[in-house]
């Protein structure tokens, strides 16, 4: 009787500890300051050798503005200068200047993308060998002084913060 008891009280104990550490790591998701991939998939769905992935970033309404992204593919992905910058809601096409070295691509925004955006990153025709699914996802804000150096864009410093991996979903 008395082990039942105790069997009761350990499973309250560890069931009222699930909930809060759920519960913090919600609250710690939804805070964040950084832009985050929130969906991606890849097309076509099977195995192909040439391939569209699509990266869609939210940039949550506490972050700052976005002046560029760089998104890493892993070796076995050969990737193309055919990359465009769709805006989640609207469908519009962002300006964006396009630069690949290796197995990166730095997209330059000509103009800022502000907080509370969603955006869709189309990679288009990317060659696919190997097994590494995944891109990993870095960016640069911009200045909080948007009228600084004659009203250009300016990046709030050189430096790319890396915000994370995302796997690639097969659609």
């Amino acid at each position: 009787m008395r082990s039942h008891r105790l069997f009761s009280i350990a499973t309250l104990f560890t069931l009222a500890l699930t909930t809060v550490a759920t519960t913090a790591n919600a609250q710690s998701q939804t805070e964040s300051t950084l832009p985050y991939i929130y969906s991606n998939y890849t097309f076509p769905s099977v195995r192909a050798s040439v391939a569209r992935h699509t990266l869609r970033l939210a940039i949550p309404s506490n972050s700052k503005s976005v002046s560029a992204l760089n998104p890493t593919a892993p070796a076995g992905f050969k990737l193309n200068q055919k990359v465009a910058v769709f805006n989640n809601k609207t469908g519009e096409s962002l300006p964006v200047t396009v630069s690949i070295a290796g197995q990166t691509v730095e997209l330059s925004f000509n103009r800022v993308v502000e907080p509370g955006t969603a955006i869709d990153i189309e990679l288009n025709n990317v060659s696919v060998w190997g097994t590494a699914r995944y891109y990993d996802l870095a960016v640069k804000f911009a200045s909080d002084n948007p009228t600084a150096n004659d009203g250009r864009l300016q990046a709030a410093n050189d430096r790319y913060i890396n915000i994370g991996r995302t796997g690639l979903r097969l659609s």
